[in-house]
C-alpha cells in the first residue's frame, strides 16, 4: 500500500470532514446529529481493495485515530482516544 499517499488522503479528508462536514450536518431532536462520515467510507474502500489484511487493519486504525483526534467530549472537554480505532478495525475485519 502507498502509505504516504494514504496519510495525505487521511489528513485532507479529516480537514474536509471537520469543516465542510459540519455544514452538511442535520440537527434533529430524536436521532441527534446526522452528518456524512468520509473516513468510514475510506475505511470500507481500503478493506475491500488492499492485498494484505494487515494493511486494512493498520489503515483502519490510522483512520479511527485521526477521527478520535478531531472529536471532543461533552461540554468541550477532551475526548477519549481509542474507541474509534477499535471500532474501525472491527468494522474492517
Amino acid at each position: 500500500m502507498r502509505w504516504i499517499f494514504f496519510v495525505i488522503l487521511v489528513w485532507l479528508l479529516t480537514v474536509v470532514q471537520t469543516t465542510v462536514g459540519r455544514v452538511l450536518a442535520f440537527e434533529h431532536i430524536s436521532p441527534g446529529t446526522i452528518a456524512p462520515d468520509l473516513l468510514a467510507g475510506v475505511a470500507v474502500f481500503v478493506a475491500l481493495y488492499v492485498r494484505r489484511p494487515i494493511d486494512a487493519v493498520i489503515a483502519a486504525c490510522v483512520l479511527g485515530f485521526a477521527l478520535d483526534l478531531t472529536t471532543t467530549g461533552a461540554g468541550g472537554s477532551a475526548g477519549v482516544i481509542g474507541p474509534m480505532p477499535i471500532a474501525y478495525v472491527l468494522g474492517t475485519a
